[in-house]
């Protein structure tokens, strides 16, 4: 008899790990601190096909002694602090602590993923990203901290769905909690302090995020950004664009895209106006030079990627052109 998968939580991150887990064979056990009828609802539609779901079981070493089994794995979301005290005791004894997407990205073995993070302009650079994918005709979904989980897009693969590529927006949370994910493209946007109530120091919230971008096969990084700017020389290996011109890069950097007269070029010339997307700032300039070097890597053209960005209908609540009036946008 095979030792239990236990998932922490009965959210949206919880409920994809359990039921991808249930669908790969897995014997699936859920707890979750809280107790209501909604949560009550989820439970008994998990139950229905085979998932043991326990309300009102906090995370504390005695909810798990209370299983049936000791469980060989637990599956957290990205809320709990991965340095919780509970989970070091779990790992103590022999426990695997993970999060959500590391069993997504064991489920999807085969599909390339496209990992992207940063502090600010991941989640328009995925959109982006996977919006001229798809303009390009590649399938391509976006998914983790946008569109559905990971998780849940792993599941649809198993039900059939072959995506070519899979565009994942990644937090430091996820990235901690998965320490598999290998994409074969990384994308690092920006990095300035956040999150460190959570990760402690700068130093260390830093330190996840480039984990990502070192086990990825090609690695893309924004020379506008200051912190990336200042640890250029740790990244040989690394293809820098920028939202400006070629003089924003460093000695240590190896140039991939910048912007001359209005126009997004690479080391061959001119590639399509930056004005064929629509979304004003030079942080946006910097977001549709790092979508392009991946576009490009996934075989697009200068002038689908153009085409892509002019139908791009842009991120909700992030600039959002909502209309024209009076010669006023």
């Amino acid at each position: 008899m095979q030792d239990p998968v236990v998932v922490v939580g009965l959210g949206r991150s919880g409920i994809g790990a359990a039921r991808l887990l249930n669908a790969r064979g897995a014997d699936v056990w859920l707890l979750e601190s809280n107790s209501s009828a909604e949560l009550k609802r989820r439970a008994d539609e998990l139950n229905a096909i085979g998932i043991q779901v326990e309300l009102g079981k906090p995370l504390a070493l005695e909810s798990f002694e209370a299983l049936p089994r000791w469980p060989s794995t637990v599956v957290i979301s990205p809320g709990i602090a991965f340095d919780h005290p509970v989970l070091n005791q779990l790992r103590d004894r022999g426990c695997r602590v993970v999060g959500e997407v590391e069993v997504a990205w064991q489920a999807m073995a085969g599909i390339p993923w496209i990992g992207i993070t940063g502090t600010n302009g991941k989640t328009t650079v995925t959109s982006l990203v996977a919006h001229l994918l798809q303009q390009g005709g590649l399938d391509a979904p976006a998914c983790g901290n946008i569109g559905a989980s990971a998780a849940e897009l792993a599941l649809a693969c198993l039900e059939g769905e072959q995506p070519q590529r899979v565009v994942v927006e990644l937090s430091s949370y996820q990235i901690e909690a998965a320490p598999s994910v290998q994409p074969s493209i990384g994308v690092w946007t920006t990095l300035t302090p956040d999150h460190l109530d959570r990760h402690g120091t700068l130093e260390r919230y830093r330190s996840i995020k480039a984990g990502l971008l070192q086990q990825s096969g090609r690695q893309f990084l924004n020379a506008d950004d200051r912190d990336l700017y200042a640890h250029a020389a740790e990244w040989p290996q690394a293809l820098w664009v920028s939202g400006g011109d070629k003089d924003q890069f460093s000695a240590a950097m190896t140039p991939h895209l910048w912007v001359s007269g209005g126009q997004l070029c690479n080391q061959t010339g001119p590639l399509f106006p930056c004005a064929a997307l629509a979304m004003p700032g030079a942080h946006n300039r910097q977001n549709l030079a790092l979508a392009t070097a991946v576009a490009l890597e996934c075989g697009l053209s200068p002038a689908q990627i153009e085409a892509g960005c002019r139908s791009f209908p842009g991120v909700p609540h992030r600039l959002e052109r909502i209309r024209e009036l009076s010669g006023i946008t």
